[in-house]
Order: structure tokens, then sequence, then C-alpha cells
């Protein structure tokens, strides 16, 4: 027996899908299978079909993690992923395992009819809703396949989720015409991931990064970043594990001892698996590298700027620079001095002025000004940076932390001189 796959996703990933693949479901189950690239079909599934006793109407959902494995959901004819039985395969000689909320969420999925309009209310099926309704919070932070995200509620009473609106405003109306089928997932926390299907039972990876423009025209603030400079070792065929600097132990606090990451660029994503190591007091990436490093093309001596937006903590824009731009970064040493003397002097004896500027090929777009007293912990982001010498520095970008420091997410003022006026260029998104 085969199963026909989507032609479009086969002419994506041919290169990188392997003759021989395996099916896995999240209770253990493993299944061999064959890939024929030609067809687009794998071959040797009849055994799930039986093993499950599938009675026909079921959606599956075939998640492709890389290397040799799909990763498999049973959405039943309800509309909500199904109780696992406790089977493995015949070959497999272990017991199955215990599948919960917790370990990779639930999920339901719900179609809409070619035009269907905007709508702002979800209710999911109730075989769903038996099963996490339990874990559910009033309010829920939905998530993107770009990374984006924005806050609604379950109202326990209908059992409904709202506030789609906010996606629509978010990725424009227009893009959502294509869409036939909405999978959600929730994670057993506070948040619902979003998957879109087109009428080919494709994934539709929406446009942009989380810290790109919304079609409202407002942008996200910059939370955090970490990079990682493309040495030699990281080229090789067998590079799996790559170190991230010590550096950047306070993102390394936010993240589980196995985190998923989800890497945006433009209409790419990549998810990498990080692993913290508490004994070493770092952190590596596990999986996913070498797909990502390859779509991306990396050589050697690469700067790779991983961001993300305030408390999105896995979801991150990926930025590139060549070996020769690496002190276009925000975090550069002419910035460290600056905020070096702005802790090491008093207010007063502060020094007057600092300008600190990149090379043109950076891909300038925004200017940030500082303003010249204590009390202006705010300056605005200036969109030209041509007028920014002409431009009052007062403005509200800067927000006050509950520990009373200053910060946009990008930089985090401890101390403003008298007159001090420090110009950061920065970044297109």
């Amino acid at each position: 027996m085969v199963q026909k796959l989507p032609t479009q996703f086969c002419s994506k990933y041919s290169d990188v899908l392997h003759e021989s693949m395996e099916l896995k479901l999240r209770n253990g189950y493993i299944l061999p299978v064959q890939f024929d690239v030609v067809k687009c079909e794998l071959k040797g599934v009849l055994w799930f079909f039986k093993d499950l006793e599938l009675e026909g109407g079921e959606i599956l959902l075939f998640e492709y993690f890389g290397r040799f494995k799909f990763n498999v959901y049973i959405i039943g004819r309800n509309g909500s992923e199904i109780n696992y039985p406790d089977k493995l395969h015949c070959l497999q000689h272990r017991s199955s395992g215990i599948v919960t909320l917790y370990d990779a969420g639930w999920r339901f999925i719900i179609f809409r009819p070619a035009g269907s309009g905007i709508f702002d209310d979800v209710d999911p099926p109730a075989a769903f809703i038996n099963r996490c309704g339990f874990a559910l919070p009033k309010r829920i932070t939905y998530v993107l396949r770009n990374g984006k995200k924005f806050i609604g509620t379950y109202k326990s009473q209908t059992c409904r989720f709202s506030g789609f609106n906010s996606m629509f405003e978010i990725l424009g109306g227009h893009t959502v015409l294509d869409v036939r089928g909405f999978l959600f997932t929730y994670n057993g926390t506070k948040e619902v991931f979003i998957t879109a299907f087109d009428s080919q039972c494709n994934e539709i990876v929406f446009p942009g990064t989380p810290l790109c423009m919304d079609s409202t025209g407002s942008y996200p603030l910059l939370g955090t970043y970490f990079q990682i400079t493309v040495e030699t070792k990281h080229m090789l065929d067998d590079c799996f594990v790559v170190d991230i600097p010590k550096d950047y132990k306070d993102l390394f606090d936010e993240w589980d001892n196995f985190q998923c990451i989800i890497i945006y660029s433009e209409l790419t994503c990549w998810r990498l698996l990080i692993r913290k190591r508490d004994d070493y007091h770092c952190a590596t990436i596990e999986d996913g590298w070498r797909k990502m490093r390859d779509d991306l093309a990396l050589i050697v001596g690469n700067i790779s700027v991983f961001e993300c937006p305030i408390q999105s903590y896995d979801q991150f824009k990926i930025r590139v620079l060549p070996p020769d731009e690496g002190n276009g970064h925000m975090n550069t040493n002419a910035i460290s001095e600056a905020h070096n003397d702005l802790k090491t002097n008093s207010i007063s004896s502060a020094m007057t002025s600092r300008r600190v500027t990149f090379p043109v090929s950076c891909n300038i777009d925004k200017i940030y000004q500082f303003g010249a007293s204590k009390s202006d912990t705010g300056n605005r982001r200036i969109e030209n940076p041509l007028d920014a010498c002409n431009m009052h520095p007062y403005g509200q970008s800067f927000r006050k932390e509950p520990t009373g420091r200053c910060s946009d997410g990008l930089l985090t003022i401890d101390y403003i001189g008298m007159n001090l006026n420090v110009l950061l260029i920065s970044h297109k998104c």
C-alpha cells in the first residue's frame, strides 16, 4: 500500500528526503517505509493502517523534522487528535509510551470554504475540550508560524477561543485567502500554536519574521539575541552539535533544558533543538544546524545573529553578517565603551558626546537617540537617519523595567549623562 504526498512538499524537500524513512507516532510506534521521490509516494504503510485500526475519515499530519523521520499525528473524524492506542509495530520489542498533553501538545483542526471572511471566535471539538479544558487559561497567547504572537482568550463557559481578529490585523486579510484549514496545537501552558494549510494539504508559512512590520505598520520591540560565528568545524558533514557562547546566560535561563526554537528568514523557517547544559553553564544546538546552514549557504566567518521579540524566547529572526561586517551588530565595542563610561563616571563627569556609526552596507534604517538629561529615559526611533540631528530626542521607546532600569529591548540604560547624545544605528527588519 502506498501513501501519496503533496507534490509541492516533495519538490521542496526531495533533496533532503531519504529513500528509507520512518513514521513515528507519539506513543513510540515506529514504522519503516520507503520513499519514492519520482512518484512522490510512501510505500509500505499498510501495516500502519492495520495496526492502528483506522476506519477512514481520519486526518494524518506528517511533520518532517529532518534527516529520515516523519512525526505523524492522527486527527480523528471529530476534528480532535485521537487517544493513541497502547500498541507498537510487531518488530518493536518494548512497551509503548504514555502520551500526555505536556510532551508534544494536543491538536484540533477546523476547515473553512474558499472565500471565507474574517472570524474572531473558534469553537474547538468537544473531544479536545474533554482532553485539555482543565488546563486552558483564560488568557491565551496565540503563535503563528512566522513567529508572530497575539493575545486572545478562552471562555470556559462557552468552550470558545476568541481574539482572532488580531491575526488578520497582523497578517492582512488577503494573506489568508488561500487557507482551507487551521490546525491549533495547545502545549499545556498558555500558548496555542496556529498552523495553516492550503487546498492541496501543504502547510502555508506566512511571510515575515517575528520582528518584521505587521500589516498595521507597527513593529514589535526587540527582546534579546544571541550570535554564533561560523567556524571551520561548523561546516563539516558530521557537525550536529554547535556551541552557543556563554555570553548569553540570561537567555539560557529562559529556556527549558531541552528547548525547541524556531528560526525565521523571510519565507523560510527552521527548527533548532537546544540543550541547556547546567553543568557547564552553556547551551548547544543539538539538531537542525546543518539544514539551516546549508539553506543559508553560510561560510566560515559569517556571524549569524538570532534576535527575538520581548517575552518570546522561542521565536527568532536570523540575520547573517559577512565576515567583514561583524562589527555592525548593535553590541559593538564602541557601545560597550559608552556603557562603561556611563557606569563608572558620575552624572556630571560623564562624557559629553559619543557617536556610533556602522558601514552603509549594514542596511541602515533606524537611529536611536539618547536624551540630554537623567530624566530623559525615552528617546524615539527615528526612521530617517538624515533627519536625526534636527529632531528632538525625547520619546517613548525606552520603558521602565521592574528593576527600575530603562530598556527598549535593544539596550538597557543604567545612567544618562548630562548633555549626552549617543546615536545608535541599527538594521532593517
